[in-house]
């Protein structure tokens, strides 16, 4: 699932700052299903089969699958199901990292964050992509769990550079990365076949020390 705000948590049809104090429950990543990773108002954890219901009500709202490259629409209970089996096998190959959002109040599930590795000329990069669900838009939430989930990247996973790609009418995710200490690298063009073709895009990336780079 390609999803609001930065781009990439695939669908299966398709020295650092950190904003928030975090903690993470697991010496590494992998096959541990109990890995999770707490923040002040937020716990970010392994998708579940019983979260289809969640999902569902989420991204079935145009306003948060407008903003993604590749999110069926209208989104299905079958979407959501597909999606959860995607996560759990990317997970077990080591090629992708997708966490639930959970509102730490009530365990509410709010969103998605993940992240995809792909090898490039310059070496490994970390596709970042998150959605929020609306009725939990304006809270901050997105830049918590950003912050936290960078940690989780580099710390974790070992990825020293991470890329997000928003759409350029979408300053609310811009903001977001920015936040947390991505820059805007170039503007461009993508075709998005479902999203109305080509879409003018913003490709931003984030490394240990690039914030001090570009000040």
């Amino acid at each position: 699932m390609r999803i609001t705000g930065a781009e990439i948590l695939a669908h299966p049809q398709s020295q650092l700052k950190t904003v928030f104090p975090i903690s993470v429950d697991a010496d590494r990543v992998g096959t541990d299903r109990s890995h999770y990773i707490k923040t002040e108002r937020l716990v970010l954890r392994r998708l579940r089969p019983h979260d289809v219901g969640d999902v569902t009500a989420l991204v079935s709202d145009w306003d948060v699958a407008k903003q993604a490259g590749s999110i069926p629409f209208p989104y299905t209970t079958a979407d959501a199901v597909d999606w959860i089996a995607y996560a759990d096998a990317a997970w077990e190959r080591g090629s992708e990292y997708i966490f639930a959002i959970e509102r730490g109040t009530d365990m509410r599930l709010i969103g998605a964050m993940g992240m995809r590795l792909k090898r490039g000329w310059q070496g490994p990069k970390g596709h970042i992509g998150y959605w929020i669900g609306k009725p939990y838009w304006a809270h901050g939430y997105a830049s918590e769990a950003l912050g936290a989930f960078k940690s989780f990247c580099l710390n974790q996973v070992g990825m020293l550079h991470l890329v997000g790609t928003v759409f350029a009418d979408n300053e609310r995710s811009v903001r977001v990365l920015e936040k947390n200490g991505f820059y805007r690298q170039r503007l461009q063009w993508r075709t998005y076949p479902d999203r109305g073709g080509k879409r003018k895009v913003w490709v931003l990336q984030w490394s240990p020390g690039s914030v001090d780079a570009m000040s």
